[in-house]
């Protein structure tokens, strides 16, 4: 990457945050950030990192890298902030929001598995024969996390450096979300996403 801003990563269904803290720890420059407000640090000869820059202090840069963790789960969303507060994940590019990602923006209800400490199966779709309990949630799209991710991020330039990397596991999903993104005014880069046969409403290959 060259020390370049490489673009957007949104992590759709980011569960507790395991994939974020990858990103973070690859890409993420936490110590430069610190060192960047640090009004009494002297000016740097040789500086390193992302967001390092000559004179020291005076406060940050744009993020050497942005992270949107998007995770529907009350429960689960609750552990995404603690383990981003422990891992002092603000000092890099993140935001996290409580939603579900989906291809299209409004309300609906979750089922959720209130006996597991990490859901991993909370979903939108459900039978009623699902005897899980209904958590309501809010449906955001990816072009809503592009718009939340601007105002979070004013430093850097989503629509011109785009999406570097759309990670969706959501449960079924997925299809609604893969067809949204052609609707978008910015290139998404890298692209992964869960096929799950028992969970998908249609065939992999009719997206």
């Amino acid at each position: 990457l060259d020390g370049r801003f490489p673009g957007l990563l949104i992590d759709g269904g980011a569960n507790v945050g395991r994939a974020t803290a990858r990103w973070l720890a690859a890409l993420g420059d936490s110590s430069g950030q610190r060192l960047a407000r640090n009004a009494t640090q002297a000016p740097c000869i040789v500086c390193a990192g992302a967001s390092a820059h000559e004179g020291g202090g005076g406060g940050p840069e744009a993020p050497g890298v942005a992270v949107v963790a998007v995770e529907p789960s009350e429960a689960n969303f609750a552990l995404l902030q603690r383990h981003a507060a422990e891992g002092r994940w603000m000092e890099d590019g993140f935001m996290a929001i409580q939603a579900a990602l989906g291809g299209e923006p409004g309300e609906a209800l979750l089922a959720v598995s209130k006996d597991f400490a990490i859901d991993e199966v909370a979903s939108l779709f459900f039978d009623e024969q699902d005897k899980r309990a209904r958590q309501p949630v809010r449906v955001i799209t990816v072009g809503d996390v592009l718009e939340a991710a601007t105002k979070t991020f004013p430093g850097i330039d989503v629509n011109h450096s785009g999406i570097f990397l759309l990670k969706l596991d959501i449960e079924g999903l997925e299809p609604d979300v893969l067809r949204s993104t052609a609707r978008l005014e910015v290139f998404t880069k890298f692209l992964s996403f869960e096929y799950a046969g028992n969970v998908w409403r249609e065939p992999l290959g009719g997206v």
